[in-house]
């Protein structure tokens, strides 16, 4: 895409070329003309219009020049109908109305562009600790929803990258995925069930080609791995982690990493959530992990999905820290998912404060990161909090205390564009820095 809208900007250069030249002449003449005066309309006084005449024959003069038409004694009207003439054969030929001068101009503003992209680059790779070491109290936290190998398939109903689909047909297609029969079970399961009838065969055609370009392991995984390592992130959470003994761990171990891992309980997830720490500026302490009971089914036995992966760190300034990931319960536009995520968000404090307690951690301070699948993580800590107050049991001061940056959507696909993951903090306001997606954290004041 970046590249089609660079093909776009390019065209629109050329083709509003000449009108960029005829503005260029006017604002050196005459600075502050209104942009009716510039292409000649009568929008002032009527005394003004000898004026705009004047003007216009400028303007036709610098153009009929930048086209190679003499204008030294030639009637105005017989340049107008030259420069009509010159125009359509331009287009006609399908010849550039722009000169090998101009493009040489283009292509230095082009470089002066891509020299400032650097440059900006630079001071993003300082932020995120690429530009020289850090503080003796400093590391950079990472987040990452990785999109499981097992579950990347653009033929999901909330991927179908390819096409460019109304609401009421993806709607439409959303209604058809989530039916159900008389049994209770998905009436459309698999594709290209639920999208029969709504989908043409080649537009089906077009779905599958991207999902094969773009959505497979083998062809997406080593992408991972660089965009992992181009953080330098010193305490990394990866959440929808599958691959991790074959692929995630030999890996970011031979980049100096140490890991945990926690796969999900229920028996078809292959994915989980795993720590990732610096070898060298992290070393482990404790470990433990939690498994969240959704509900409990009709013989009285715990349901379960999702987990938290909790992990106590000495960083080399001698502070210790308390690090978690978390995927919380999925589909964030789902409002009657709010519950299963505020009941899994009290049973993950409920841990980390019985895991501190055991460890006598409880002054060191917390980072969770996580996916929390939802947009309104205040509501779920409410929630939370009430539950803890309604128990009477003690909470871990982080619910009171933690704080998340700001950060730009990290869930973004063809049907929504939100921030679900989140870095919350338990630090003083001051020590917090936003490195774009990635922030620095300061144990200064930890």
């Amino acid at each position: 895409m970046r590249c089609t809208a660079a093909i776009l900007f390019a065209l629109m250069q050329v083709s509003f070329a000449p009108i960029a030249f005829i503005a260029e002449a006017m604002s050196k003449r005459k600075r502050g003309s209104s942009a009716s005066q510039l292409v000649g309309t009568q929008t002032g006084p009527a005394d003004d219009s000898l004026q705009q005449k004047d003007d216009m024959e400028l303007l036709l003069a610098v153009a009929a020049r930048k086209l190679g038409i003499t204008t030294a004694g030639v009637d105005i009207t017989v340049i107008r109908q030259q420069l009509h003439q010159q125009l359509e054969a331009g287009l006609a030929e399908e010849q550039p109305l722009i000169s090998p001068t101009d493009v040489h101009d283009l292509q230095q503003q082009v470089a002066r562009l891509q020299t400032q992209v650097l440059r900006q680059q630079e001071e993003i790779d300082v932020l995120r600790g690429k530009g020289g070491a850090r503080g003796a109290h400093e590391f950079v936290v990472a987040q990452y929803n990785i999109l499981a190998g097992y579950l990347g398939d653009n033929t999901q109903p909330w991927f179908l990258y390819g096409l460019d689909l109304s609401s009421e047909r993806r709607e439409a297609i959303f209604k058809k995925f989530y039916e159900k029969g008389e049994d209770g079970t998905y009436a459309n399961a698999g594709w290209p069930k639920y999208v029969k009838g709504i989908l043409t065969d080649e537009e089906q055609a077009i779905v599958e080609k991207y999902n094969e370009k773009h959505f497979r392991w083998d062809g997406r995984k080593d992408k991972l791995i660089t965009v992992i390592k181009s953080c330098h992130a010193d305490l990394i959470s990866l959440v929808e982690c599958d691959n991790y003994e074959s692929f995630f761990l030999p890996n970011l171990k031979a980049a100096g990493y140490a890991a945990l891992y926690k796969q999900r309980p229920r028996k078809s997830s292959a994915d989980g959530c795993a720590i990732f720490y610096k070898v060298g500026v992290f070393s482990l302490i404790a470990s433990d992990c939690f498994e969240f009971v959704d509900r409990l089914d009709a013989k009285g036995r715990e349901v379960k999905d999702r987990v938290g992966l909790v992990a106590l760190l000495q960083h080399t300034s001698g502070r210790q820290v308390i690090f978690i990931s978390t995927h919380l319960a999925r589909n964030p536009e789902d409002p009657k998912q709010t519950s299963s995520r505020a009941k899994q968000t009290a049973q993950l404090l409920k841990g980390l404060t019985d895991f501190a307690q055991a460890n006598h951690a409880l002054d060191a301070p917390v980072i969770l990161a996580g996916d929390l699948n939802t947009t309104n993580i205040q509501q779920i800590a409410n929630i939370a909090r009430v539950v803890f107050e309604l128990c009477s049991e003690a909470v871990h001061p982080f619910i009171f205390t933690a704080s998340a940056p700001r950060s730009l959507p990290t869930s973004v696909t063809t049907t929504r564009k939100m921030c679900i993951d989140y870095l919350f903090v338990q630090v003083r306001a001051d020590c917090l820095r936003m490195a774009y997606e990635w922030p620095l954290v300061s144990s200064d004041g930890l």
